[in-house]
């Protein structure tokens, strides 16, 4: 009997040895792994809180994130940052921007009343159009539009200083709406020529020129590409949303490069006529001349001074009955 007490006291002592044993087993486990998930927690690119986004345009972080569970989604939204090229852009190419001052001569009719019969005196009066263009050769030739230039009877060329040149008109098609001039003037910048045919809807475009006039010269607008290769009056066009308006025409529409890809020659003004007939105004749509065809063009006035053009002649005349009988 005795060994047997002692035997049941001994069971109670090594059971409770074996749960202190288990607990302290347990402990070290959840003190290990609280460890691990605070080490998680802690880590800067684990962190769960937003963090906020920087609206500066000169930003240079290479990236900026935040939880995407707003979205429905466990995986970060990424958004790249980088310094705003356009900055960079105008402040390189605006001085090869210039502003064409058109000098125009217009007839107006006078009318005079006497007391036997009313008579009218025509008169010419001196009104002078803005337009804008760009250096596109260092020796001196611009490119602008056609319509800028028509009618005008001197034209002179004002630079980003304010220094101002006569200029001579080399060659203008009426069709492509393109005219090349020409200054003496040195030491001066051009912008490089990019390629039309690889722009694409959605590419950043960035219009630079004279809107209204000559107090507004070198504005910078920037907007997209919003269709390419749009047919309008009979010729194919960049559409772009960004700001055009009269005295842009013949100024350049550059890519993110820094590159021409247009020059800037329409503005939709009228979208329609409400129910009431009253006029509804357009906004964001202007068209630019692919450079490409006006590369080409510029380059046959340079030459030769037109534009040569395939076509089909017909001759006929008149027959007698004689004649058509034969």
């Amino acid at each position: 009997m005795d060994d047997i007490f002692e035997a049941d006291k001994r069971k109670p002592k090594t059971s409770r040895g074996a749960w202190v044993i288990a607990l302290l087993s347990l402990a070290i486990m959840f003190l290990l792994l609280g460890l691990v998930l605070g080490v998680y927690v802690l880590s800067p690119d684990n962190s769960t809180k937003p963090q906020a986004l920087m609206a500066s345009p000169t930003a240079s972080a290479d990236a900026i994130s935040w939880d995407g569970a707003e979205n429905g989604s466990d995986e970060p939204i990424v958004l790249s940052v980088y310094e705003n090229p356009v900055v960079d852009i105008a402040a390189a190419y605006s001085k090869s921007v210039v502003s064409v001052k058109a000098t125009i001569m217009t007839n107006n009719v006078a009318s005079s009343m006497t007391s036997d019969s009313e008579s009218g005196q025509e008169t010419q009066s001196e009104e002078i159009a803005f337009g804008s263009g760009f250096i596109f050769d260092s020796d001196g030739y611009i490119l602008t539009n056609h319509h800028v230039v028509k009618d005008a009877t001197e034209l002179s060329i004002m630079m980003s200083d304010g220094t101002e040149y006569p200029a001579e008109t080399i060659g203008s098609d009426s069709f492509n709406d393109i005219a090349v001039l020409k200054i003496n003037a040195p030491d001066l910048s051009m912008i490089p020529i990019g390629d039309s045919d690889k722009v694409q809807v959605g590419e950043m475009a960035i219009a630079i020129g004279n809107p209204l006039g000559e107090d507004l010269s070198g504005s910078v607008t920037v907007g997209y590409i919003s269709a390419v290769n749009r047919r309008v009056q009979s010729n194919a066009y960049l559409q772009t949303d960004a700001a055009i308006n009269p005295g842009n025409s013949g100024g350049p529409l550059l890519n993110i490069n820094g590159e021409v890809i247009g020059i800037n020659a329409l503005k939709s003004t009228l979208a329609g006529y409400d129910e009431r007939g009253i006029a509804i105004s357009s906004e964001g749509i202007g068209f630019a001349i692919p450079i490409n065809r006006a590369i080409d063009v510029a380059h046959q006035l340079m030459d030769t001074g037109t534009v040569v053009r395939p076509g089909i002649g017909i001759q006929f005349s008149a027959l007698s009955d004689d004649e058509a009988e034969t």
